[in-house]
């Protein structure tokens, strides 16, 4: 397995080195920083009943969430989308345990894509506005590990959903709509408490509840457990259900890209690229 992850991490790092020479790429992480931290801006002198801390503070955890919930989701499904299109799938299949670094690769790529924007958000929303862990750097270290516990379960989601979705043309509504109501439903922008009562069970079911649950409890006092779920914070939990769906998903992404693979020929490849061809001549 460690030559797996060798081949797949240098396979990343060079497609992460590849899409930053370009400025479209680079451009796309600094404005998504920057509306994150317009929104904060815009809300830095609301007081927070309850809590004698920043706006930035407690948005931040529900910011982080729901960057996590789009990017690693949507990232790899429109990678698996075109690259089921353009062949590329279709020669993993053929190299010796290139289904397996490909995957891998997958997710170590959209990671590593994350940290530019992640970056350009958190160290201004911590120097100008306010944005602080209640628990220090032991907090942040604790938000960070339940990033990347969430980004193994999100981007092995993103994957599934590509290898399901019918192109890449159409993978912005199949994948969008599922991950924005999961966000909805998840608690992301308000308590689960405030859902219908048939509602509540199915949120703290889903993975992104115990997302957002495991990076609140990281960020924010001990008193902002109020308003979870029974009035207290339940970080255990959040590991364990977000391990179990992390097998969960890693297992089913691996089914449906062996399952797409399997069924691909040079001839459906080719097909494909034809039908992109005339859509974009249309």
């Amino acid at each position: 397995m460690s030559a797996v992850y060798a081949h797949a991490w240098n396979r990343a790092w060079r497609e992460f080195i590849l899409s930053h020479e370009g400025s479209q790429d680079q451009t796309f992480y600094l404005i998504g920083a920057l509306v994150a931290l317009g929104f904060l801006w815009t809300g830095r002198d609301r007081d927070v009943a309850g809590l004698d801390i920043a706006y930035a503070s407690v948005a931040m955890p529900a910011i982080l969430t729901m960057i996590a919930a789009m990017g690693f989701t949507m990232g790899p499904m429109f990678a698996i989308a075109q690259e089921r299109e353009d062949g590329t799938v279709l020669r993993m299949r053929n190299a010796p345990r290139g289904l397996s670094v490909y995957l891998t690769a997958q997710v170590f790529l959209n990671i590593l894509g994350a940290v530019p924007m992640l970056v350009v958000l958190i160290v201004p929303a911590v120097g100008f506005l306010g944005a602080q862990s209640a628990h220090g750097a032991v907090g942040w270290i604790a938000a960070a590990g339940f990033l990347v516990l969430g980004a193994v379960v999100l981007l092995s989601l993103g994957i599934a959903l590509g290898c399901l979705v019918p192109d890449a043309r159409r993978a912005a509504t199949w994948g969008l709509i599922p991950v924005v109501l999961m966000m909805v439903v998840s608690g992301v922008f308000n308590p689960v408490q405030n859902l219908w009562g048939w509602l509540q069970p199915i949120a703290q079911s889903l993975p992104l509840y115990w997302l957002g649950h495991g990076m609140r409890w990281s960020l924010l006092p001990d008193e902002a457990a109020s308003v979870e779920v029974g009035g207290q914070w339940r970080p255990v939990a959040a590991v364990a259900v977000l391990a179990v769906w992390a097998v969960a998903s890693v297992i089913a992404a691996r089914l449906a890209l062996r399952h797409v693979a399997a069924h691909q020929s040079g001839s459906a490849v080719a097909r494909a690229r034809d039908d992109v061809a005339q859509a974009a001549v249309r």
